[in-house]
């Protein structure tokens, strides 16, 4: 779901969409941002002010529109990161080439 909310621009009467934005501190010092359910819309930067003006390129390529035509509110958060049995985490070696083997064990459950 995209969070937007209208507000209006008084000086030139033309409504601005003012746009949610999730900022993600990166362990590496760097952050990434992304506006929420927006796939494929996200931006990267080494600093904050880096990382907004890159998220704001981002969308405003996104919606086909001028970097200028829309305001973006922004917030700090954090990766939710979750406990995951360790036996999940082991990867199945398997490669499927062929697309009717693949369909059999999933429908067998392996």
């Amino acid at each position: 779901m995209v969070r937007t909310r209208k507000a209006y621009n008084i000086p030139g009467g033309d409504v601005m969409r003012t746009i949610s934005v999730s900022i993600f501190p990166e362990r590496d010092g760097s952050y990434f941002a992304e506006p929420p359910g927006w796939t494929g819309c996200y931006a990267e930067g080494n600093t904050l002010g880096e990382v907004k003006a890159n998220v704001r390129e981002a969308v405003a390529a996104y919606l086909g529109a001028q970097p200028d035509s829309f305001e973006l509110s922004f917030e700090m958060r954090t990766h939710e990161l979750r406990d995951v049995p360790e036996e999940d985490m082991e990867l199945d070696p398997k490669i499927y080439t062929d697309l009717d083997e693949l369909l059999r064990d999933l429908k067998a459950g392996l």
